[in-house]
């Protein structure tokens, strides 16, 4: 479906860039840069400015409109690129990882004010990056790249929820990977071994038995019981990390390996976790998922 262009000239293609170091004319004022583009299209002074005007109320900037891209921030500039690169009403914006020398504070909150502007005109973003918080909080759909290859595309909860292979299932979030042979296959579900014990995985794909694949676990998919005997797995705490809404945990299987577990830091969970303490994981229904090849 739509309309093919690729034998349109780069000039007559409804398609806008919003760069990655914004390119904004330094001699021009905020203005100026946004009419740039309905300038080149031949649009008269009268229209120019006042389409220019209602992009700056979009972004939120009328009261800049006179000053030059040197008086104004960094998050500022950002929304003069995007006010720029939509006044001409493109079909499609490409943004070349538009946020990334921004700082964290600045760059989270442009990200709702994109999202913002985008369900407000109707435009379709594609959206470049290469943070996966980025990818996860702003998309309705990703496309996963590696080597100029599609690896998969899907929803952010399916990208997240059900990665096809190794790249997707580490590259878009923290995940646990292990290299598994595969004990059995009921129903849908494999019983894969590591090291010592077994454990029933989601196949992806086809799965033959016998056969060693990978396996990816994420780290919120497990918790800890009790006790070390209640576990399905058991090992030792090597080492924790507080980062404040939750703790990360990395674990010492039986066998050597190591696995990194994360929970929340919530009063009432009573957790009482310390570095070489021995204890239980538990791994939730589905939490563990065999991966493609």
């Amino acid at each position: 479906y739509g309309q093919e262009i690729k034998d349109l000239p780069a000039n007559k293609r409804p398609v806008n860039t919003v760069f990655q170091q914004y390119a904004l004319f330094p001699h021009m004022t905020v203005l100026q840069n946004i009419g740039f583009g309905l300038k080149m299209l031949g649009k008269s002074k009268s229209e120019m400015i006042d389409r220019s005007k209602k992009m700056l109320e979009l972004v939120r900037l009328t009261q800049f409109g006179d000053r030059r891209p040197s008086q104004l921030s960094g998050g500022q500039q950002q929304r003069v690129a995007l006010a720029r690169a939509l006044a001409p009403s493109p079909k499609v914006l490409l943004l070349d990882e538009p946020l990334s020398a921004l700082d964290l504070k600045l760059r989270q909150a442009m990200r709702v004010e994109l999202k913002q502007i985008q369900e407000e005109t109707g435009i379709t973003f594609v959206f470049v990056t290469h943070d996966q918080e980025e990818a996860l909080t702003m998309s309705d759909r990703i496309a996963v790249m590696s080597n100029g290859e599609l690896q998969q595309i899907g929803s952010a909860q399916e990208i997240y929820e059900q990665p096809r292979n190794q790249f997707v299932a580490g590259f878009i979030g923290e995940t646990n990977l292990f290299d598994v042979i595969i004990e059995d296959i009921q129903e849908g579900q494999a019983i894969c071994r590591i090291g010592d014990i077994c454990i029933s995985c989601i196949v992806t794909g086809s799965a033959v038995k016998g056969s060693t694949r990978q396996i990816s676990i994420r780290p919120e998919r497990l918790s800890f019981t009790s006790s070390p005997e209640d576990g399905q797995i058991t090992g030792v705490v090597e080492r924790l990390t507080y980062l404040g809404t939750d703790t990360q945990y990395l674990v010492q299987l039986n066998d050597g390996t190591k696995i990194t577990v994360r929970s929340q830091n919530a009063r009432e969970s009573g957790l009482n976790v310390r570095s070489g303490e021995r204890i239980g994981l538990k791994l939730e229904k589905g939490g563990a998922r065999l991966l493609m090849s």
